[in-house]
């Protein structure tokens, strides 16, 4: 059985933020990753301002609105990773070291190495109060995430060389979600600029934006689905690449990390 599978449904998310007042954004992130278990994530979560007052307000079109502060401590400003998670991944998931989760764990060195490069402190600190670290671990550690994450490298301009190392399906799926935040199922010319952007490759002007949206959009509606997105950023312009998608995105998180693994004893 699937751990978080039970009670699973599409507005979970929408649970998690009425009952632990975390933003919408961490809330479908959650769901996402651990299905009903992010309830237990929740459970250790903590403020994201220090002293902020976590209550609902309500604007005079009586929407329940808030300002800005949510439970959850993000790993990076920019990303809906958050704290408990390292503390839950700690305590029931048998994580052990800095470099597994900020990779194979969280994926934020696949989204942006520099984020995740700038993470390692505060996880190695979280990890080494939970699992009871010595100082000399601890810098280990430190040590360890430092060299794996620096050979990540930068973005990867050309696109047709992109492997699953530099952009997972999952992490795509995730960044599509997150620009999409209507819902909408696709992506408008803007919406794939701030989702390029989160990828590490942001365009170089508006005209670029034009020429690349205008590229991706295969059904040239001006709406830009999630598998022509996919398609674009991995450079997908033949029948044998389409068959390759088609298996990458059969892959579950297993798949990815035995990839990644393969990836790094390669080098």
């Amino acid at each position: 059985k699937l751990l978080g599978g039970d009670g699973f449904h599409s507005l979970l998310h929408v649970q998690l933020v009425q009952a632990y007042n975390v933003s919408t954004e961490v809330a479908k992130h959650l769901c996402h990753a651990y299905g009903t278990a992010a309830f237990h994530v929740c459970e250790l979560a903590q403020p994201s301002l220090s002293g902020a007052r976590l209550q609902r307000t309500v604007s005079r079109a009586g929407v329940p609105t808030d300002g800005g502060g949510h439970m959850g401590r993000r790993i990076s400003p920019s990303y809906p990773y958050i704290e408990a998670e390292v503390l839950y991944a700690c305590r029931h998931e048998l994580a052990v070291s800095v470099k597994d989760m900020l990779t194979t764990r969280m994926r934020l060195a696949f989204l942006n190495s520099e984020a995740a490069k700038q993470a390692i402190p505060r996880v190695a600190a979280l990890m080494a109060e939970e699992l009871g670290w010595s100082s000399a671990e601890k810098a280990r550690q430190i040590k360890v995430a430092q060299e794996y994450i620096g050979e990540f490298g930068g973005p990867v301009a050309d696109k047709r060389g992109a492997t699953l190392k530099a952009a997972t399906f999952t992490d795509l799926h995730d960044i599509f979600l997150s620009v999409d935040k209507a819902n909408a199922g696709y992506l408008d010319e803007k919406q794939l600029g701030e989702a390029a952007a989160k990828l590490g490759f942001p365009f170089r002007s508006d005209e670029h934006r034009r020429i690349k949206f205008k590229e991706a959009d295969r059904s040239e509606n001006g709406k830009l689905s999630e598998a022509e997105f996919i398609e674009w950023w991995n450079g997908r312009n033949s029948e044998k690449s389409r068959l390759a998608l088609h298996k990458t995105v059969m892959l579950d998180a297993a798949s990815e990390v035995a990839i990644d693994k393969s990836n790094a004893s390669a080098k």
